[in-house]
């Protein structure tokens, strides 16, 4: 229950999203609790929806791990370590999570296996449709993000941005 946006201009790449922290149906009103969707690690920002644990884990997953080369193959095999290290904690081998990825000057859009290039916009979770909306109608990330925290019940909290420089 959130919402991650990215945008691809001529010369970055924003990615943004809620920062409201839920469980079950309802958020949670916490103060000192990080419990992030969005993270910039080692040049690589990574926004997640779904589960708080699989989002935690992949971003401790790439402190110690890099994406050397950003295209979909070597995503997938980015993925499937990732997986292995979920095992090796005796948790599921399989992504719950649909993600957005931006580094080196490219952004995906994961759901499992599957890794497709944005080329110009994409919102994911419970909001993605009123980011959607406002992205179709010129909005930036952020501003799809606020859009998605006005009007849908299961998005909250403050928007959250990192942004990189795209290499055309």
């Amino acid at each position: 229950m959130s919402v991650v946006v990215a945008v691809v201009n001529n010369d970055k790449i924003i990615v943004a999203a809620d920062s409201g922290v839920y469980s079950g149906w309802s958020i949670t009103p916490v103060k000192d609790v990080k419990i992030s969707k969005l993270e910039k690690i080692n040049d690589i920002i990574l926004g997640g929806v779904g589960y708080a644990e699989e989002n935690l884990l992949f971003f401790d997953y790439m402190k110690t791990h890099i994406l050397d080369i950003v295209d979909p193959e070597h995503i997938r095999q980015f993925i499937k370590e990732f997986l292995k290290y979920k095992e090796e904690l005796y948790l599921e081998r399989s992504l719950k999570n649909e993600y957005i990825l931006a580094s080196k000057g490219k952004c995906y859009y994961i759901e499992g296996m599957m890794v497709s290039e944005i080329t110009n916009s994409w919102a994911i979770g419970a909001g993605r449709d009123y980011a959607n909306g406002a992205l179709y109608n010129g909005a930036t990330a952020e501003r799809a993000v606020e859009t998605a925290i006005a009007l849908c019940a299961f998005v909250g909290g403050a928007v959250v941005s990192e942004t990189i420089e795209r290499k055309i």
